[in-house]
């Protein structure tokens, strides 16, 4: 009924404005179920063993790295039915292929290592200057010693494509799409990442945030996802490699 001279008219919102707001409360819902999943209880491992570390055994480590490749599976199965459930697809998070892809992938991984290499070497000079002695950083072979090759092998091929497409694809994209700066969606990447790897020890884990830094500086530039998996995957093999070949 039209308002009379008393009766001030009821204001009604947009459909389209209620339709992109319930769209928005989807995906932070569904961004929190895939983190919650995903990434929670390998978190608090991380922060347990940085205070508690645990020695490397057979049966300790292939028990993790079964655990670790389920749990990965679960976490990507999950995050692809919302992904689809929402109406979109992996391009979305800007997983397209192009044959560009391994050398810039390759440029990643060599300005990824030289930050590495040169915050762990301020890392330790600092220590050395106030403490007087020389810090040492948790050994990757002592970590995981008596690994299975099998998988081993499985783990590190599937570790980058499981955290570079939700950590850096998946969180990164949505928080730019839910207002975020990209400076601190790369940030809230970055401080994800590097907080699960504190098992290698806090020298250890800041040395791989800058590694980390970069991939999430040119992900936010460029919004390409494959190569920041390549990167990975370049440099899980190569650290395998030099960590066992020593």
């Amino acid at each position: 009924m039209a308002s009379t001279g008393t009766q001030p008219a009821v204001a009604v919102a947009p459909h389209d404005s209620v339709s992109e707001e319930a769209t928005r409360r989807r995906r932070r819902t569904d961004l929190l179920l895939v983190l919650l999943v995903g990434f929670a209880p390998i978190v608090l491992s991380a922060l347990y063993q940085l205070f508690v570390p645990i020695p490397g055994s057979a049966p300790a480590i292939n028990s993790r790295f079964s655990s670790g490749l389920l749990q990965e599976f679960a976490a990507l199965t999950l995050f692809l039915t919302l992904l689809r459930r929402q109406g979109r697809s992996l391009k979305d998070i800007g997983l397209v292929p192009r044959w560009l892809d391994l050398p810039k992938a390759v440029g990643l991984f060599v300005l990824s290592y030289v930050a590495m290499i040169l915050v762990s070497v301020t890392i330790q000079h600092v220590h050395l200057f106030w403490t007087g002695e020389h810090l040492h950083a948790r050994n990757a072979q002592d970590i995981f010693a008596g690994a299975s090759t099998i998988l081993l092998v499985a783990y590190i091929t599937a570790a980058p494509i499981f955290e570079e497409t939700l950590v850096r694809g998946y969180l990164m994209t949505e928080l730019i799409g839910l207002s975020w700066p990209a400076w601190l969606a790369a940030g809230a990447s970055v401080a994800l990442q590097t907080s699960y790897h504190l098992y290698y020890g806090l020298e250890g884990a800041l040395s791989l945030g800058a590694g980390f830094v970069v991939s999430a500086v040119y992900f936010a530039r460029s919004r390409r996802l494959m190569p920041v998996i390549l990167s990975h995957l370049l440099w899980d093999l190569t650290a395998t490699y030099f960590s066992w070949h020593r």
